[in-house]
């Protein structure tokens, strides 16, 4: 099931389809915004970072009601014309930061992806235009979300990496969309380490209980 996006201009907001008025949007002076104002308002920004197990790392939003219906949207209704939407506002910045970067995205079964005919978080990482590492793997069919909190530890039994030599010694952005327990995260971590990368920096889409202090080690 895919959108009816491509109807309507590209200077119309992707999630309510109203017109972007860039005169009141400041994000145009820089760049062309994918949403309105009235739609980024909505979105609780935190652009803020801090460290989690010994790396650098970056929140974009709150996990808010109107982030949470956004990412069913693209995620569980297939609606694969909002990717462009949750980098938009910090498109230069991150494309600017992160510049050296090889990006990895935390993964999502094989089998979702055919059932939705895409890989979310790759489509959104594709929007920052830098290298995308593509053999960061979840096996099985395993749904991080519908486990019991004190069962959550069993994600690394389901990530792995295939092949992976051209990240030695490079710099690797990690993406999520959601951070809860962390467990996702550490686990991705541990397979890319193996590769002896230079760097690693995370980036996560939004955050359920953000903390202005995060410990470098076990911060959820």
């Amino acid at each position: 099931m895919y959108s009816n996006h491509h109807r309507f201009k590209s200077h119309d907001c992707l999630i309510c389809f109203k017109p972007i008025d860039h005169q009141f949007f400041l994000l145009s002076l820089i760049a062309n915004p994918s949403i309105c104002i009235d739609c980024f308002r909505k979105l609780n920004v935190l652009n803020e970072k801090s460290r989690f197990d010994g790396c650098d790392i970056h929140f974009l939003y709150e996990y808010n009601e109107f982030f949470r219906s956004l990412l069913f949207q693209y995620k569980g209704q297939y609606d694969i014309a909002l990717a462009p939407v949750f980098l938009s506002y910090f498109l230069i910045e991150l494309r600017h930061q992160y510049s050296n970067c090889i990006v990895a995205c935390c993964p999502s079964s094989k089998e979702q992806n055919e059932r939705r005919g895409f890989a979310p978080m790759e489509e959104i990482a594709k929007t920052l235009n830098l290298p995308l590492f593509t053999d960061l793997i979840k096996i099985g069919d395993y749904k991080q979300a519908d486990q019991p909190f004190r069962k959550r530890k069993g994600i690394y039994d389901h990530i792995a990496v295939v092949g992976g030599q051209d990240l030695y010694q490079k710099e690797i952005l990690l993406i999520d969309d959601v951070m809860t327990s962390g467990h996702t995260l550490k686990a991705c971590l541990d397979q890319l380490r193996k590769l002896s990368p230079k760097k690693i920096d995370i980036l996560i889409l939004s955050c359920r209980k953000h903390r202005k202090t995060l410990s470098s080690e076990n911060s959820f």
